[in-house]
């Protein structure tokens, strides 16, 4: 049973943090039709010693618990990831008929390659249109379900303030990709049980969730 009009990209990035956030490593997968695996792509992207070793980073490392030297070491430039990854974003294209890249966070993980060296659409045949965003999909049926948490306050003033109902979907937090991992399998899919906040491993598991997201849509429910 084909899920997906065609197959697509799921990518994932891990950085040194927020805002400004530098990015060390790139993790994607393509999945066909049928919402399987059939390309992955991952890399270290070089950053500066400072950089990594900045206060700034302290906490992104303890999270995502990367060894720097392993960045510093086997990392490549931003200019020859961009390369890279353009280059098997191509050939995701021609090889499988992938159409669409998608994240999890959409919002953050665009933004981190947007502009600089590791834009796919900076380099030749890099061009892709963007999917939706798996973590609104993914909220969009978790309100429907019942199984969102709470925003904050500030959240329920400004939904106050806007007269929206008392279950308007504003009221509610996005949810995490852990959150809805742990809701979709509350309900009878499988999804990868590997390393977090690594970008390979993760894109995985957001590829199980684009799935999970689709056969809901679609009634199927788990395969």
């Amino acid at each position: 049973m084909d899920l997906f009009e065609a197959p697509q990209i799921i990518f994932d990035t891990e950085t040194t943090g927020l805002r400004p956030g530098k990015v060390i490593e790139i993790g994607a997968v393509v999945i066909d039709k049928q919402g399987n695996i059939v390309s992955e792509y991952e890399t270290y992207v070089h950053q500066p010693r400072a950089v990594l070793y900045s206060p700034e980073s302290e906490k992104a490392f303890e999270i995502n618990n990367i060894d720097r030297e392993a960045v510093l070491e086997h990392g490549v430039s931003e200019q020859e990831a961009g390369k890279t990854f353009t280059k098997w974003i191509r050939e995701a294209k021609e090889v499988f008929g992938a159409t669409t890249m998608r994240a999890y966070n959409q919002q953050f993980d665009f933004e981190k390659i947007t502009g600089n060296p590791l834009d796919p659409a900076n380099h030749d045949g890099g061009d892709i249109s963007r999917g939706e965003c798996i973590m609104m999909a993914a909220y969009r049926l978790m309100h429907a379900a019942g199984a969102l948490s709470w925003g904050p306050t500030w959240k329920q003033q400004q939904a106050d303030r806007a007269g929206l109902d008392p279950n308007h979907i504003s009221r509610f937090k996005w949810p995490s990709a852990s959150e809805a991992s742990a809701y979709f399998a509350s309900i009878g899919y499988t999804l990868p049980d590997e390393v977090e906040h690594r970008a390979l491993p993760d894109a995985r598991k957001e590829s199980a969730l684009a799935v999970a997201i689709q056969c809901e849509d679609l009634g199927c429910g788990p395969q």
